[in-house]
């Protein structure tokens, strides 16, 4: 079945169901809620894939699919949330890959958790962020082995949690630096080698 709730698609601003026992799946009809803020789904059984309709939603602030039974791949019109702060898709089944068009268009966002899902990290190793992140999960996603560069570029970032993330590398030299004012930094259970970077106090 359908998650279909039943009230004008036009007035409604914030959809908070979390932590109940709905089932079911989302579909196109997501895209009708252009005037939500929030949505909020999260901690319930809601399975199937994430409609690409849900790129119509250019009014969104807050999504929140976390710690659901979600399939499939991340659709590239997630990109189309151009005023999107805040995304979790944690604690799902996704799988495939998300690359820099899943992100070009987040320009907004300050927090995202791809955590524990089968998601493969791809961009090159020269893109810029369009977002300055304060939060950031990719635990158990599968990234280059190289240390990712992208977050050089996330000076105000307060938490990196980018653990069993199949990184088999040295620790950059511009670490110390762009995390210095960083309060959690989570890089465990990956094949991090060598020496510790030069002023590590400055942390």
């Amino acid at each position: 079945t359908e998650l279909l709730p039943q009230c004008s698609p036009n007035k409604l601003n914030g959809l908070y169901l979390a932590s109940n026992n709905f089932s079911g799946m989302l579909s196109d009809w997501i895209g009708r809620w252009t005037s939500l803020l929030i949505l909020d789904f999260s901690f319930n059984k809601i399975s199937g894939h994430v409609p690409p309709e849900i790129g119509l939603l250019n009014s969104l602030l807050t999504l929140d699919l976390g710690n659901n039974r979600l399939t499939g791949h991340v659709p590239s019109d997630i990109s189309m949330l151009s005023n999107l702060t805040d995304m979790d898709l944690s604690s799902n089944n996704l799988s495939g890959v998300i690359t820099h068009e899943h992100l070009a268009g987040l320009t907004r966002l300050r927090a995202i958790d791809l955590s524990r899902n089968s998601l493969k990290i791809v961009v090159d190793p020269e893109w810029l962020p369009p977002f300055t992140l304060e939060y950031a999960s990719f635990a158990s996603c599968h990234m280059d082995p190289l240390f990712p560069s992208w977050p050089r570029s996330q000076t105000d970032i307060g938490e990196l949690i980018i653990s069993s993330a199949s990184i088999f590398d040295r620790l950059p030299d511009w670490f110390v630096t762009t995390f210095q004012n960083s309060y959690g930094l989570d890089i465990s259970n990956n094949g991090i080698n060598g020496t510790l970077p030069t002023y590590l106090e400055n942390m």
